[in-house]
């Protein structure tokens, strides 16, 4: 199945933000390229697209599977997407920390009858599995870290050797487009060392990465700093 991943363009183009990878999406889609899916990854916002020119490429496009990524904060701008998108394609999935801390609520909020599924954690490996069943649901059973309208219950995913992932698929972004207020360079990006937080703030959702610190191996990341530096003429890395 042709698959998209997408950030939605901003509510207003006017709106002011920093302009940085979806670093998450990137992830996702790199794992599902490697399990051997067809992935399209569009960043409408870092594009500086129009929900016009949004749709116009959802209609022209066609996709059979069109994936967000949502945060409670821009929980409406995902659900807008997903009703552009639910006009030309089969399937709307969600993943990210909204879904993931509210679990099956994410189908009966505001974007009540818009979702197919949602993943609930982790995707790098549940993301791959979903497109799996969805392409063969009389034969697959669901993934544990997702649910359903009709299987409303599941388990957060967890990826315990973080250097078992594929780098992020930066090859599939504008990279030109992307800028941080404090870099000293104008070609910058973003990486992770590390998922999992031990500390219990009361304003942090843990939901995704969970409570356990989990790190990636030295050499793994030196070696992505490497093909940020070599392949993609980065100057700048912020770390999250």
């Amino acid at each position: 199945m042709r698959t998209l991943l997408t950030r939605p363009p901003r509510r207003n183009r006017r709106d002011v933000s920093l302009n940085v990878p979806p670093l998450g999406l990137a992830y996702i889609a790199s794992a599902a390229i490697a399990a051997g899916h067809d992935i399209k990854l569009i960043d409408a916002q870092g594009l500086g697209w129009s929900w016009e020119k949004f749709e116009e490429y959802l209609a022209h496009e066609r996709f059979d599977v069109v994936g967000l990524s949502a945060m409670t904060p821009t929980f409406d701008i995902s659900v807008r997407a997903a009703g552009v998108a639910r006009k030309y394609t089969n399937h709307v999935v969600v993943g990210g920390p909204h879904p993931t801390a509210v679990g099956s609520n994410i189908f009966t909020q505001q974007g009540g009858g818009l979702f197919t599924a949602a993943v609930l954690g982790e995707g790098e490996e549940a993301f791959p599995a979903l497109l799996n069943w969805l392409s063969d649901q009389k034969h697959i059973p669901l993934p544990e870290a997702v649910i359903t309208p009709n299987n409303p219950t599941g388990a957060p995913a967890r990826i315990p050797e973080l250097s078992s992932i594929p780098f992020p698929a930066r090859q599939l972004l504008p990279n030109e487009y992307y800028r941080y207020l404090l870099a000293s360079k104008k070609r910058i990006s973003t990486m992770i060392t590390s998922r999992g937080c031990p500390y219990t703030c009361s304003f942090c959702d843990k939901s995704v990465g969970g409570s356990r610190w989990r790190a990636r191996d030295a050499e793994d990341v030196v070696d992505e700093i490497e093909t940020l530096v070599d392949e993609l003429n980065v100057g700048f890395i912020n770390f999250y």
